[in-house]
Protein backbone atom coordinates (compact mmCIF):
# COMPACT_ATOMS: atom_id res chain seq x y z
CA UNK A 1 0.00 0.00 0.00
CA UNK A 2 0.91 3.87 -0.70
CA UNK A 3 1.92 5.79 1.73
CA UNK A 4 -0.85 7.90 0.17
CA UNK A 5 -3.51 5.61 0.59
CA UNK A 6 -1.94 4.38 3.88
CA UNK A 7 -2.69 7.39 5.76
CA UNK A 8 -6.31 7.78 4.12
CA UNK A 9 -6.64 4.55 5.62
CA UNK A 10 -5.43 5.49 8.82
CA UNK A 11 -7.46 8.90 9.34
CA UNK A 12 -10.82 6.57 8.46
CA UNK A 13 -10.07 3.97 10.94
CA UNK A 14 -9.60 7.01 13.47
CA UNK A 15 -12.85 8.93 12.15
CA UNK A 16 -14.58 5.05 12.71
CA UNK A 17 -13.18 5.06 16.32
CA UNK A 18 -14.28 7.78 17.03
CA UNK A 19 -17.46 8.05 15.89
CA UNK A 20 -18.22 4.18 17.76
CA UNK A 21 -16.36 5.75 20.69
CA UNK A 22 -19.08 8.90 21.09
CA UNK A 23 -21.94 6.82 19.32
CA UNK A 24 -21.77 4.45 22.66
CA UNK A 25 -19.83 6.14 25.41
CA UNK A 26 -21.37 9.26 24.34
CA UNK A 27 -19.32 12.98 24.29
CA UNK A 28 -21.90 14.40 20.87
CA UNK A 29 -24.08 17.44 23.15
CA UNK A 30 -27.89 16.82 22.37
CA UNK A 31 -27.18 12.81 21.24
CA UNK A 32 -28.33 10.47 23.68
CA UNK A 33 -25.83 7.24 24.03
CA UNK A 34 -26.47 3.99 22.54
CA UNK A 35 -27.26 2.62 26.15
CA UNK A 36 -29.35 5.61 26.98
CA UNK A 37 -30.99 5.58 23.37
CA UNK A 38 -31.89 2.07 24.35
CA UNK A 39 -33.32 2.53 27.90
CA UNK A 40 -35.51 5.40 26.75
CA UNK A 41 -37.53 2.64 24.20
CA UNK A 42 -38.18 0.00 27.27
CA UNK A 43 -39.42 2.69 28.98
CA UNK A 44 -42.42 2.65 26.41
CA UNK A 45 -45.60 0.55 26.88
CA UNK A 46 -45.68 -3.12 24.17
CA UNK A 47 -43.16 -6.07 23.95
CA UNK A 48 -39.71 -5.82 23.65
CA UNK A 49 -40.26 -7.06 20.00
CA UNK A 50 -42.50 -3.96 19.65
CA UNK A 51 -40.05 -1.83 21.14
CA UNK A 52 -36.95 -3.16 19.13
CA UNK A 53 -38.99 -2.66 16.34
CA UNK A 54 -39.94 0.83 16.62
CA UNK A 55 -36.35 1.80 17.92
CA UNK A 56 -34.71 0.32 14.48
CA UNK A 57 -38.04 1.73 12.45
CA UNK A 58 -37.36 5.27 13.85
CA UNK A 59 -33.47 5.38 13.58
CA UNK A 60 -33.36 4.03 9.80
CA UNK A 61 -36.36 7.01 9.32
CA UNK A 62 -34.17 9.20 10.26
CA UNK A 63 -30.94 7.93 8.20
CA UNK A 64 -33.08 7.70 5.29
CA UNK A 65 -34.21 11.75 5.91
CA UNK A 66 -30.57 12.88 6.20
CA UNK A 67 -29.65 11.07 3.38
CA UNK A 68 -32.10 12.28 1.37
CA UNK A 69 -31.42 15.49 2.27
CA UNK A 70 -27.69 14.96 1.55
CA UNK A 71 -28.39 14.03 -1.30
CA UNK A 72 -31.08 17.13 -2.48
CA UNK A 73 -27.89 19.53 -1.46
CA UNK A 74 -25.96 17.75 -3.94
CA UNK A 75 -28.73 17.57 -6.60
CA UNK A 76 -29.06 21.74 -5.97
CA UNK A 77 -25.16 22.03 -5.40
CA UNK A 78 -24.81 20.04 -8.94
CA UNK A 79 -27.26 21.91 -10.71
CA UNK A 80 -25.16 25.28 -10.02
CA UNK A 81 -22.08 23.72 -10.87
CA UNK A 82 -23.29 22.88 -14.07
CA UNK A 83 -24.90 25.94 -15.41
CA UNK A 84 -21.81 28.12 -13.81
CA UNK A 85 -19.57 25.46 -16.06
CA UNK A 86 -21.28 25.87 -19.13
CA UNK A 87 -21.61 29.52 -18.92
CA UNK A 88 -17.84 29.93 -18.00
CA UNK A 89 -17.30 27.38 -20.81
CA UNK A 90 -19.05 29.41 -23.42
CA UNK A 91 -17.88 33.13 -22.38
CA UNK A 92 -14.61 31.34 -22.88
CA UNK A 93 -15.32 29.97 -26.24
CA UNK A 94 -16.77 33.63 -27.41
CA UNK A 95 -13.87 35.18 -26.03
CA UNK A 96 -11.90 32.68 -28.20
CA UNK A 97 -13.58 33.27 -31.47
CA UNK A 98 -13.27 37.10 -31.18
CA UNK A 99 -9.82 36.74 -30.67
CA UNK A 100 -8.94 34.62 -33.37
CA UNK A 101 -11.63 36.90 -35.63
CA UNK A 102 -9.78 39.73 -34.16
CA UNK A 103 -6.09 38.33 -34.93
CA UNK A 104 -7.36 37.56 -38.80
CA UNK A 105 -9.04 40.97 -39.22
CA UNK A 106 -5.59 42.70 -38.28
CA UNK A 107 -3.32 40.19 -40.33
CA UNK A 108 -1.73 42.18 -43.12
CA UNK A 109 -1.98 38.74 -45.64
CA UNK A 110 -5.74 38.73 -44.96
CA UNK A 111 -5.81 42.04 -45.48
CA UNK A 112 -4.37 41.96 -48.66
CA UNK A 113 -5.75 39.18 -49.83
CA UNK A 114 -9.33 41.03 -49.17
Amino acid sequence: MSKTKSLAHDAIIKALDWSYDKAINGGVPGMDTAIELADSYLQKSGTLDEKVKSLILWQNTKSATIGFLTGLGGIIGGTVDVVATNTIGNIAYKLFIQEQNFKSNNDPEIIDMV
